[in-house]
């Protein structure tokens, strides 16, 4: 099969050893001008589309590839939700005639098609299509140009201002527009920030910024509009939520403030694994104690401990994550260190060996942040990008492939991620724009993209929107959304997704009776949040005490966490969990069989109880 290569006119692009699809000649063009989205655009629409889109039309294509027309459609209806310009419109209008024309919905194909030549009369196919489909096309474009503007009004003479009144003259400034924040071009790792107001009576408005972490650049000010570029530190201390508060004011001194929910990388100061915990202390050592069995704490030993041991040659550490049986360190200067089993390359060194002291994951620098999956491990650049590395039979490195790697890869087709998270066999991440994707294994529905079909490239999470943060449990996913509200899909047999319920979700459900949150965690049969009173609510599976509530009954909704306040983060493990509480200690309860609630026990707590050290 032929395809014009849009960078040498004339020249065929050859499909080579491809099997076509059972649809037309032409329907398979247009397959494979999907996959080349961003290589058919031309180059002016390619540097005008935005980032956001670009990364939807990359979905897009996979849904189209695999003949899901109707979620494809899907996909092109959340993307218009975030168009910034015409570009966007217009791309994703004609992306949408061309699906709906192969599905032989061609009235509505013309509808789309008109909709992007309103936009733009000199749009053009970005695919090679069929010759009806190209003449449906150009038709429409000369309906298009034949309709003429209708005849200006005529002007009628300005009537005179009325003098202002005193209720006008007691107004403040209104805000017009909070943009979504976007990554800086011109400083890595950093969010461009951007407000439009109006004045009733003034063409000029001040504006001044204010962060609570982090640091702001110099703004950038017109009359009405005002955008600053705000870095955050290598990581947030965990209980801080980073905010950004711009105030507009006028030239009568009367002013408004808006806040910039902003997402950032916490500092990951303790993690609960399957059968081990990790601290970072004040000085940036880490600690560790429970199972010892692959050397995952670390110590160079592989003997269990039931109180804190020091991980061995490890300083200047920001952010841990503990795993199935490996652990995982991000040092201040950006490297990736690891430890533990690595029968399937979690790693990262190149090799299968097992370590009991930490060795440093190959090729990758500039990392904000890590998560320990049940045998794979991520890691979040101050780029924006991920990479994965282990065990990949779900695809839960999210390379396009199901093969297992000992080095890092770049997960495909996505990009301006600020937040992640690994699962037992799935994966999890947020985005600038506060979207959720995933991939991997689903066999539960735990990617939440309403199917149970495993992906080895992201999708996006279903009808999410301004989240900052997630938790991927054994077999369910979590999201904070930035108004406090949590939602949960995938495996609920134990009432992990705290909807009142036991039923599998394959798409997110609010959790319930839950208040106003500031962290979550997942677990592998049950979840934790952090509510913003200092308090702790506990759901799902109890079979260990993993709820802290005193008894072993399941729970479907949230239940709270006895004797235990001041709390600023928290990390559900296998069957135990772990807080860290304002001043610094951490509580510890659920299963110890081996030490991992670092008491200087193996007994299992109902109730909360310091760690030793």
């Amino acid at each position: 099969m032929n395809m014009l290569d849009p960078l040498h006119p004339g020249t065929p692009y050859m499909l080579r050893g491809k099997p076509m699809r059972s649809a037309s000649l032409w329907s398979a063009r247009v397959v494979m001008g999907l996959l080349t989205l961003t290589l058919l655009l031309p180059w002016g629409a390619r540097a005008q589309v935005s980032a956001e889109v670009q990364t939807y039309l990359s979905s897009i294509n996979h849904l189209y590839e695999s003949l899901e027309y109707e979620r494809a459609l899907e996909q092109i209806a959340s993307a218009k939700r975030l168009t910034r310009g015409v570009e966007d419109d217009v791309a994703l209008y004609l992306y949408e005639g061309i699906v709906l024309s192969d599905m032989g919905k061609n009235g509505k194909a013309s509808t789309a098609f008109a909709a992007a030549l309103y936009l733009k009369p000199d749009a053009k196919l970005p695919v090679q299509v069929s010759p009806k489909v190209e003449q449906l096309f150009e038709k429409l474009r000369q309906q298009v140009k034949q309709k003429s503007a209708p005849p200006p009004a005529k002007q009628k003479p300005e009537p005179p201002k009325p003098a202002p009144d005193a209720a006008e003259e007691l107004r403040a400034p209104e805000i017009v527009k909070l943009h979504k924040p976007e990554f800086s071009n011109k400083v890595p790792g950093a969010l461009l920030l951007r407000i439009t107001a109006r004045d009733a009576r003034d063409s000029l408005l001040g504006f001044s910024w204010k962060a609570n972490t982090g640091t702001l650049e110099p703004p950038t000010n017109t009359a009405t509009a005002s955008e600053v570029t705000w870095k955050a530190q290598a990581c947030i201390p965990e209980g801080i939520k980073p905010t950004v508060t711009v105030t507009v004011t006028n030239t009568r001194g009367l002013s408004t403030s808006a806040n910039f929910a902003v997402s950032a990388t916490p500092c990951i100061v303790h993690a609960a694994g399957d059968k081990h915990s990790l601290r970072v202390g004040p000085d940036g050592k880490v600690w560790a104690w429970g199972s010892n069995t692959h050397g995952q704490l670390g110590d160079g030993t592989a003997t269990h401990r039931s109180e804190p041991v020091q991980v061995s040659n490890l300083r200047g550490v920001s952010a841990v994550s503990a795993g199935g049986s490996h652990s995982l360190a991000v040092h201040k200067e950006g490297t990736v260190w690891a430890w533990g089993y690595n029968g399937s390359k979690q790693l990262g060194d190149g090799s299968t060996t097992n370590r009991s002291t930490p060795v440093r994951v190959r090729d990758l620098s500039d990392v904000l942040a890590v998560s320990a999956g049940g045998s794979h491990s991520l890691a979040m650049r101050n780029d924006g990008t991920v990479w994965a590395w282990g065990y990949n039979r779900s695809g839960q490195l999210g390379d396009g492939t199901t093969t297992h790697r000992s080095m890092p890869v770049q997960v495909k087709a996505l990009s301006n991620v600020v937040a992640i998270s690994a699962g037992m066999h799935h994966s999890l991440a947020v985005l600038t724009d506060g979207t959720v994707w995933s991939w991997g294994n689903n066999d539960s529905g735990q990617l939440g993209d309403g199917s149970t079909t495993n992906r080895s490239m992201p999708v996006v999470v279903s009808g999410l929107s301004g989240m900052v943060a997630v938790s991927a449990g054994s077999n369910h996913s979590l999201a904070l959304r930035n108004d406090g509200t949590v939602w949960a899909w995938g495996y609920n047999r134990s009432g992990q997704l705290g909807d009142g319920t036991t039923t599998h979700r394959s798409t997110p459900v609010q959790v319930k009776t839950l208040g106003s949150v500031t962290a979550v965690s997942a677990g592998h049969f049950h979840s934790l949040a952090v509510r913003n009173d200092g308090t702790v609510r506990a759901w799902g599976s109890n079979e260990s005490k993993q709820l802290g509530i005193e008894t072993e009954t399941h729970q479907s909704t949230p239940v709270q966490v006895v004797a235990l306040s001041n709390v600023v983060a928290a990390s559900a493990g296998a069957f135990h969990s772990l807080t860290l509480l304002k001043d610094g200690t951490v509580w510890a309860w659920g299963s110890n069989g081996a030490g991992q609630l670092g008491d200087g026990t193996v007994a299992n707590r109902s109730t909360p109880e310091p760690i030793s050290h």
